[in-house]
C-alpha cells in the first residue's frame, strides 16, 4: 500500500511539473508575441528622433535598467525566505515579512522616482553619452521622456516581487502574463492614441504609464484571496527581513 501510495504521489507531482511548466511556457510565448508586435508597431508609427529616446534610452536603457538592478538584490532570496516563513512559522509571518520588504521597496521607489523626476539630466549622464549640445530636440523628448516615464518604475519594481508571491503560490501564468500586459498596453498606446486618433507620441507615453500599473493589477488578481494581508509596516526588526 505504501509503495502504491508513494508511486502515486511521484506521479501527481510529475503531473503537477509538466502542467506548470506548460502553463509558463504558455505565458512565455504570449509575451514574445507582444514584443514582436511592439517592436513592429514602435517602428512603424515612431520615426527614429522619437523611437531612440523613448523606447530606446528612456524606457529600456535608463528605466529598464535601474528596475533590473532591484530585480536582482530582490528576487533571488525573497521567495527563499518567504516560503521559509510560511513553512517554518505560519502565512501570517510571512506576509509580516513581505509587508516590511514591500514598505520600503516602495518607500525606496517614491524617492528614486522623485529624483528621476527633478534631476532627469543626472541620469542621462550616468546612462548614456548624451549631451544637449548634439542635438537639443532629441535630449529634450528624452529629458521630458524621463521626467513623464519615471513612475513607471515604481510599478514595475513592486510588479517584480509581486511576480516572486504568485510563483510562491504556485500561479504561474499570471506572474508571467503581467510583462505580456505591459507591452499590450504599449501597443494599444501606439494603435489605438497614435494611429486612430492621431495623438503625438504623448499617447505612447500613456500606454507605458498604464502598461506598468498593468503588471501588478494582473498580478493583484492572482493575489486577490490574500489582499487583506496587505498592509503597511516599517518594522525592519522582523527576523526574516
Amino acid at each position: 500500500m505504501s509503495v502504491e501510495s508513494s508511486a502515486h504521489k511521484h506521479k501527481n507531482l510529475a503531473d503537477r511539473i509538466i502542467r506548470a511548466s506548460f502553463i509558463i511556457g504558455l505565458a512565455h510565448i504570449c509575451l514574445k508575441f507582444a514584443g514582436l508586435i511592439q517592436v513592429k508597431f514602435a517602428t512603424q508609427y515612431l520615426d527614429s528622433t522619437l523611437y531612440e529616446p523613448i523606447m530606446v534610452v528612456a524606457f529600456t536603457g535608463v528605466i529598464n535598467s535601474i528596475f533590473l538592478i532591484g530585480e536582482e538584490v530582490i528576487g533571488p532570496t525573497f521567495l527563499t525566505l518567504f516560503m521559509q516563513e510560511k513553512e517554518e512559522k505560519n502565512e501570517q509571518a510571512a506576509w509580516d515579512f513581505t509587508n516590511v520588504v514591500l514598505s520600503f521597496q516602495s518607500l525606496l521607489l517614491i524617492l528614486v522616482t522623485a529624483l528621476i523626476v527633478c534631476c532627469p539630466d543626472f541620469f542621462i549622464h550616468l546612462f548614456t553619452k548624451w549631451n544637449e549640445s548634439d542635438n537639443p530636440e532629441r535630449y529634450r523628448i528624452l529629458r521630458l521622456s524621463l521626467q513623464v516615464l519615471a513612475p513607471s518604475l515604481c510599478f514595475l519594481s513592486l510588479g517584480s516581487t509581486t511576480y516572486v508571491l504568485l510563483n510562491g503560490y504556485k500561479k504561474f501564468f499570471l506572474a508571467a502574463f503581467g510583462d505580456t500586459s505591459t507591452k499590450i498596453c504599449i501597443v494599444l498606446g501606439l494603435v489605438l492614441g497614435m494611429q486612430l486618433f492621431g495623438f503625438d507620441f504623448r499617447a505612447l507615453f500613456a500606454g507605458i504609464l498604464l502598461g506598468s500599473v498593468a503588471k501588478i493589477l494582473t498580478h493583484l488578481v492572482g493575489l486577490r484571496s490574500k489582499l487583506g494581508c496587505l498592509r503597511l509596516s516599517f518594522h525592519w526588526r522582523n527576523p526574516a527581513f
